[in-house]
């Protein structure tokens, strides 16, 4: 970017274009493709020295980190089933515990675990006062999102919408979907439903979330979002 706040730097992602089928979750990419990518994403930074590397994903682990030896490395991960070689570790899962990452990380490492880490934006923390003071005052519900993750996972969102359809009441159905979900097109056809109001990539999320009665959804950062 113009004011040097941030670089991109294009890294082959076919690297690591595993599927994530049955048990995806169970192991990381093996060695010798994680030493692979390690050494890509170290060439693409060419001469920039970053201050901290922070590597979110599933399929790598203390291989992978390895080779970031001499910088300083925050690992984000929720699984607890894999070693790392990092400074700190950062797992917002409700109720995780040191001795979850004990055997897994070094000695040295700092640990951030349990939901008061959860990675949220300041705005939903911004909103909660005024959320707390529409629940106390909301009497029906009127207004009911709907939100299973940016890409509806699972395509639950029309079966969901459909169900809300067909109970009594006259409340408003706000869907809330990523620009890239694959079940989109049928989406925008229930969305023509006079009731139903689509609403994808939004800016404000915490915004739309003030606006809802009752919320449907999945788990995840969004659970963390609604809690808040």
């Amino acid at each position: 970017m113009e004011d040097g706040l941030v670089r991109l730097v294009p890294v082959d992602s076919k690297i690591l274009a595993r599927g994530f089928g049955p048990g995806w979750e169970c192991q990381p990419a093996d060695a010798a493709l994680q030493h692979r990518d390690a050494a890509a994403t170290r060439a693409a930074l060419e001469d920039f020295v970053p201050d901290l590397v922070v590597v979110d994903h599933y399929l790598l682990d203390r291989e992978w980190e390895d080779e970031w030896r001499g910088f300083r490395l925050l690992v984000i991960d929720d699984l607890a089933n894999r070693q790392h070689a990092c400074d700190a570790l950062l797992d917002q899962t409700f109720g995780r515990a040191e001795a979850d990452y004990r055997a897994l990380v070094p000695k040295q490492c700092m640990m951030m675990l349990g939901s008061r880490f959860a990675l949220l934006r300041p705005e939903f923390a911004d909103l909660r006062t005024q959320a707390l003071e529409k629940r106390a005052r909301t009497g029906s519900i009127e207004t009911v999102l709907v939100n299973f993750g940016g890409s509806d996972i699972g395509g639950l969102s029309g079966p969901v919408i459909e169900y809300l359809l067909s109970l009594e009441g006259d409340f408003d159905i706000l869907l809330v979907c990523g620009s890239s979900t694959p079940t989109l097109p049928a989406l925008r056809v229930l969305a023509r439903h006079p009731r139903v109001r689509l609403e994808t990539d939004p800016e404000r999320m915490a915004m739309i979330m003030l606006q809802a009665d009752l919320a449907i959804g999945a788990g995840g950062v969004t659970a963390w979002e609604r809690c808040t």
